[in-house]
């Protein structure tokens, strides 16, 4: 067989593959009739359910004996028709369905509606209904919305047919329709966006009736009506209260509505009318958004009068409207306000809207700014540097930082931060230069939070000098925990197990983090490092004797000593009706030493023991630093030390007690108590400024 023949029997092959994936599945035979009624008639459930399995197959003849089971004494085989009728409904609703076969289905189901059956059987075949129905049935359901039993359903078909026939038959009936059916069928025709509606639906907006006129407002709001917003704005302008509120929220709704279904002319005269009216807080913060996103040139001033706002959650709302107008115009028209204006309010909202519209449009402007007279725009004009690519941005950022007052100071700070996370995708080594002048020339601490996360993200050991003196500061411990333990983890990814164990030391000494802990850990052993006791250099104590679980329901642990207290004896036992209760030897492998209770003793309103002991070759202050889930009492050689009955979740080092370590050993005792949920504990012990001692050397687990 040559070259030629060879490919094409292999694309012959491949064509007949994909067909055998592509074709559709061929439908199965149906079963009779009789055996198909008698299986959904079946007490066995997986006969009636392989029945419901291939209703689809069936003809229309099963229709109605399937509607008349919905009633069926047996709950369980009214189901299965049910779920077989919705079977045979998605099938028939299908794109490609012959369109007499449904039109079948329809009249067979509609002939199941009986004012005689149940509400829920009438509710059953209405939902499935309005899953199928086309304008053909309209006039049949139109009947049935005079029945008061079947108006909900009906309507609710109705609301779910998507032919405007539907709609218009909802419309028609409304005239005749009962007070009480009014307002939801108002309700319907906004939700189906039925058009033809609005006219009669401004009677009822301007009507005496309130609940029809909210009703309305509803509707009319849906519709995204022109002439709707009119009444609305005279409503929220003339009323108060309730109507008042509801009114400006339909004119939103409506505003909204108009921007998505392309008609931002009509949004903006409303968002506009709004913000021309007082109104609450919320409702002025929604439209100065909406105008954003509709607006165009002319909207400027009015966005511009809230820049002047005392409100900064306006001013800011403000900003971002000006930002968002989707007018390419406006960013012309907002360079020409700047030049014009000498408001300084309107002046920063101009600049900070032009840079983050056009960056390349406002870079002259803020490079000027940034020597301006007003301390405020020179500031803002610094922490802009980040946004327009400005030349020499690091020098001029130095010379500010170096010579300038304290607002001017703190602006170029910041932007040093915001200049080096732009920096940081291409340069590491000029972002870090930029991240660490902000952290030595004492930036504030949101922007050296900032900085440090830039630095961890880096992860070079160069940040070291810089970032350790944040170790012991309170707000930034964490941040700069996180750095020793990035490092740590890519130190233990190279082999060098002796860095990556100092390193790791390092944020363990204050870090609250078990997961990033841990997993620096796992890489260690992950790496074939050697991890053992690393828990115990830093401070927590990993051996215990633990003992339980005593009773604890309605938190009687709290009053009631049980035999620990009074004397320490590993080989004492205590029987209870559920529990032989024994002390055990527990040696911890977790990073922060956490005794894991709940998994020894369950999660039920229980307490605990654990108790251990430290050599210590003298006298020394220090510092217990306890996590607790929930409450906690602490010993130390017999006197209580420490005491939280807090229901809370283990925070590590969350309670601090100061203890004076006396030279020999020394016994600790701690109850833990549950009150249902997770149960933990951990201790770690530092000296007197906080820092951990190395407990490899004084911990002991008596025998």
């Amino acid at each position: 067989m040559n070259y030629t023949m060879k490919a094409m029997m292999l694309f012959l092959a491949a064509a007949l593959l994909v067909f055998s994936f592509c074709a559709p599945k061929a439908i199965p035979p149906a079963m009779p009739t009789a055996d198909y009624l008698a299986s959904i008639n079946n007490p066995d459930p997986a006969i009636r359910a392989k029945a419901v399995d291939v209703s689809y197959t069936m003809g229309n003849d099963v229709i109605v004996p399937l509607g008349e089971l919905l009633e069926d004494t047996s709950r369980s085989v009214a189901q299965s028709a049910f779920f077989a009728l919705e079977q045979i409904t998605a099938y028939r609703s299908r794109p490609d369905a012959g369109k007499q076969e449904l039109t079948k289905f329809n009249q067979d189901l509609l002939k199941l509606v009986d004012t005689q059956k149940s509400t829920l059987v009438n509710q059953q075949i209405l939902r499935l209904l309005g899953q199928t129905c086309g304008k053909k049935e309209i006039p049949q359901l139109k009947t049935l919305l005079a029945d008061s039993s079947l108006f909900e359903s009906t309507r609710w078909a109705l609301e779910q047919i998507a032919v405007p026939e539907a709609g218009d038959a909802l419309l028609e009936y409304l005239e005749q329709a009962p007070e009480t059916q009014k307002a939801d069928i108002i309700l319907t025709l906004g939700a189906k966006n039925h058009q033809p509606a609005a006219a009669v639906l401004h009677n009822f907006a301007r009507g005496q009736n309130k609940q029809l006129r909210l009703a309305a407002y509803d509707a009319l709001s849906k519709l995204a009506d022109a002439e709707a917003a009119t009444i609305l704005l005279k409503t929220a302008a003339s009323q108060s209260g309730a109507e008042q509120i509801a009114a400006l929220k339909y004119l939103l709704r409506l505003a909204d509505n108009c921007t998505r279904m392309g008609n931002p002319e009509s949004a903006t005269g409303v968002y506009t009318s709004l913000l021309e009216m007082p109104q609450e807080k919320h409702i002025e913060l929604a439209a100065l958004t909406g105008l954003g996103k509709s607006g165009n040139v002319n909207s400027i001033p009015v966005i511009a009068k809230r820049l002047e706002s005392t409100d900064s959650d306006i001013q800011t709302a403000a900003i971002d409207a000006l930002i968002s107008l989707p007018d390419k115009a406006a960013t012309d028209k907002l360079v020409a306000k700047y030049d014009q204006s000498q408001a300084p309010e309107l002046r920063k909202g101009y600049l900070r809207a032009i840079t983050l519209r056009d960056a390349g449009k406002a870079q002259p402007l803020v490079l000027e700014a940034a020597k301006d007279s007003d301390l405020e725009l020179r500031a803002l004009a610094l922490s802009l540097f980040a946004k327009i690519d400005a030349p020499n941005a690091e020098k001029m950022l130095f010379d500010a930082i170096e010579s300038e007052p304290g607002i001017i100071r703190q602006a170029a700070l910041h932007a040093c931060v915001e200049l080096a996370d732009t920096l940081a995708r291409q340069d590491h080594q000029a972002a870090l230069k930029l991240y660490h002048l902000a952290i030595e020339k004492n930036a504030d601490s949101w922007d050296i939070q900032k900085a440090l996360n830039g630095i961890c993200n880096i992860g070079d050991a160069k940040s070291i000098p810089v970032v350790e003196p944040l170790l012991y500061v309170n707000e930034l411990s964490q941040a700069a925990a996180s750095f020793y333990f990035q490092l740590a983890f890519m130190q233990a990814e190279q082999k060098d197990f002796c860095n990556a164990e100092k390193l790791m030391m390092k944020a363990l000494g204050v870090s609250q983090n078990r997961n990033m802990a841990n997993a620096v850990l796992f890489k260690i052993k992950q790496m074939g490092g050697d991890s053992t006791r690393i828990t115990e250099k830093i401070g927590f104590v990993s051996r215990w004797w633990v003992v339980g679980p005593f009773r604890n329901k309605n938190d009687i642990g709290e009053t009631i000593a049980y035999f620990p207290e009074k004397n320490i004896d590993f080989s004492q036992t205590q029987v209870t009706k559920k529990d032989t209760i024994r002390w055990q030897k527990v040696e911890l492998n977790e990073i922060f030493g956490v005794i894991p209770l709940a998994l020894m003793y369950s999660r039920n309103e229980r307490l605990a023991y654990a108790y251990t002991e430290l050599e210590i070759p003298e006298e020394i202050p220090a510092i217990f630093k306890i996590g607790s889930n929930d409450g906690v009492v602490c010993w130390l050689n017999g006197k209580k030390v420490h005491e939280n009955f807090a229901s809370r979740g283990l925070t590590v080092d969350e309670d601090e007690a100061r203890i004076l370590l006396k030279k020999g050993r020394n016994k600790i005792l701690a109850k833990v108590l549950n009150k249902g949920g997770n149960w933990e504990f951990c201790l770690r012990i530092c000296d007197a400024s906080g820092k951990p001692i190395n407990l490899q050397k004084y911990s002991i687990l008596p025998e």
